[in-house]
């Protein structure tokens, strides 16, 4: 098959797809008032338990923090409905906190980090649940739970990572694209008309000056205090103890857990055990309560993130840079990420080991 032939495939095969997610969907608001029954095979069931309707038995809610952690989302975009978000995340959990059929929760997260308050969002509804309301969360570590990552974990029950996970990072930045050299290379100067002097920090178009470093510094040291004193509170690490490896530097499950930061390594079916047990469940298979996701995005990530273009920590790094600078109509600046891990950042894994 030639590309266009391919590209045709591929087309015909998200409208099918397409097609039978609408005829199921149709199918399931038809019975919003009605438990799951027997008539229904029991995948019907399942998707039916996992779209809204009441969980058919006791479990364990499940939710996935997957890629940047941020607030909202592009709305010009056509998958903007399907896009995961801070706030989406805040509120599945709450949801699952005030089903009485959910008897814990695992946050599955995948996530190299993303922006402060986006972080706080979803650590303050993990506290909620595992502190104040008594029921239990456990995390389970992907790929990838750094920096932000690693700060809505820290109010957990308990925390699971596989031994190769890339965690920690525990630290701030705050970074702009300086274009100076370039543009006077090339003889373009940029006029901006401001009401402040520091309206325009960390503008592409010129250098810091020493007043805004200083400035700067005093935010990155307030943001970094905040995300010590939350780990610190959390995992009843003394600051002393805690500050030597909260030095931004990544590291692996396995050296976590030994300076306390991870509880136990293990995968996702170790984790669902442990919420199984710590919540008094006595299933060998513990029944997973999917709540919030609709279909549509549920075969999105069952073909690998086909229908929206691919899911992952790129895809989200670019989309939050490229929209950034598209609402601006210019390369201004990129956007200021606080608890954000670079994807090539390097391991250091000799400096990390305690």
């Amino acid at each position: 098959m030639n590309r266009p032939q391919i590209l045709v495939a591929l087309l015909l095969l998200v409208c099918a797809a397409a097609l039978v997610v609408g005829v199921v969907e149709l199918a399931l608001t038809d019975r919003q008032a009605a438990e799951p029954t027997a008539e229904l095979p029991g995948l019907m069931q399942d998707l039916w338990a996992e779209r809204g309707g009441r969980p058919k038995k006791d479990g364990i809610g499940v939710v996935e923090v997957s890629g940047i952690i941020q607030f909202g989302s592009d709305q010009s975009s056509p998958w903007a409905s399907f896009e995961q978000t801070a706030d989406k995340v805040a509120q599945r959990i709450r949801e699952l906190r005030r089903e009485q059929r959910c008897k814990a929760i695992v946050l599955r997260v995948n996530s190299p980090g993303g922006s402060l308050a986006a972080s706080q969002e979803i650590f303050e509804e993990v506290r909620l649940t595992a502190r104040e309301a008594k029921k239990p969360v456990v995390v389970s570590m992907g790929d990838m739970a750094a920096s932000g990552g690693y700060y809505i974990s820290a109010p957990a029950t308990r925390i699971v990572a596989q031994p190769g996970t890339i965690t920690g990072s525990i630290g701030v930045i705050v970074s702009g694209l300086n274009l100076k050299g370039l543009l006077e290379r090339h003889g373009v100067k940029v006029d901006a008309i401001t009401s402040g002097k520091n309206k325009d920090t960390l503008a592409y178009y010129r250098d810091l000056r020493p007043d805004e470093l200083e400035l700067l510094g005093k935010l990155v040291d307030e943001a970094y205090g905040q995300f010590l004193a939350a780990v610190s509170e959390h995992r009843g690490i003394p600051l002393d103890d805690l500050k030597p490896n909260a030095d931004g530097r990544v590291l692996l499950g396995s050296q976590a857990k030994r300076l306390g930061l991870v509880d136990q390594l293990g995968s996702f079916h170790d984790a669902v055990k442990l919420a199984a047990e710590l919540a008094g469940i006595q299933d060998e298979e513990p029944y997973l309560i999917r709540r919030g996701e609709s279909l549509w995005e549920r075969l999105d990530l069952n073909l690998g993130g086909l229908v929206t273009g691919g899911r992952g920590v790129e895809r989200a790094a670019r989309a939050l840079a490229l929209s950034d600078a598209a609402r601006h109509g210019s390369l201004r600046q990129l956007p200021v990420s606080y608890l954000y891990l670079p994807p090539l950042t390097p391991l250091a894994a000799a400096e990390a080991m305690p």
